[in-house]
């Protein structure tokens, strides 16, 4: 049987973890900026230190 101790740091950890993937969904910036032009996208993520996301489409 756990012992309350051991429920308090299970209860830290798991805060510590709820924490660690909440905190930057809720720092994200609150508009997306989207680009059409591959190469202004490029430049603008190595200018920001972010990611890119690239969707490709098939347009008939």
């Amino acid at each position: 049987m756990k012992t309350q101790k051991q429920n308090c740091i299970l209860y830290a950890i798991l805060a510590c973890v709820v924490a660690s993937v909440v905190g930057p969904l809720l720092a994200q910036d609150e508009e997306i900026y989207w680009l059409e032009n591959y190469s202004e996208a490029i430049r603008e993520a190595k200018r920001t230190q972010k990611p890119i996301f690239i969707e490709f489409r098939c347009e008939p």
